[in-house]
């Protein structure tokens, strides 16, 4: 079953775009208290840790608390997860780790976009691919 794990902040104003289908290394000392400061878009051949398979923007109302808990697992573990998975959250092992906005700059009204990404169990480096019908979906 798919696992929720919320960064919280975690774009940590580093000011990098990720879109659909990129597969992300993160720095080897991982996320720190305000998110990632930066990551590196490689292709999915080459070993990485996340990989972005939806991207949409919060409303209003769900900018803070629960209701943007449970907007994010709602966009993220949904269709946009089986769509590009190829099968229901629940039946796969793969852990969904969203990227919300800057909490600073959410507040301000600033950024709204959430990346979900998805990654290997605790947090594994995979080479490959998750998207259904890759080549080097495993």
């Amino acid at each position: 079953m798919a696992a929720l794990t919320l960064l919280a902040g975690a774009c940590g104003g580093g000011g990098f775009e990720l879109s659909i289908g990129d597969c992300v290394r993160t720095p080897p000392e991982g996320a720190g208290p305000d998110g990632f400061a930066d990551v590196t878009v490689v292709d999915c051949d080459e070993p990485h840790e996340l990989e972005v398979f939806h991207v949409f923007e919060l409303g209003p109302e769900q900018i803070t608390g629960d209701a943007m808990v449970s907007e994010i697992a709602q966009a993220c573990l949904g269709d946009a997860w089986t769509h590009y998975l190829g099968v229901p959250a629940g039946e796969s092992p793969i852990e969904l780790l969203p990227i919300p906005p800057d909490s600073d700059e959410l507040a301000a009204g600033e950024d709204r976009e959430v990346i979900c990404t998805v990654r290997e169990p605790g947090g594994a480096t995979r080479t490959g691919a998750l998207r259904a019908g890759s080549d080097a979906a495993a």
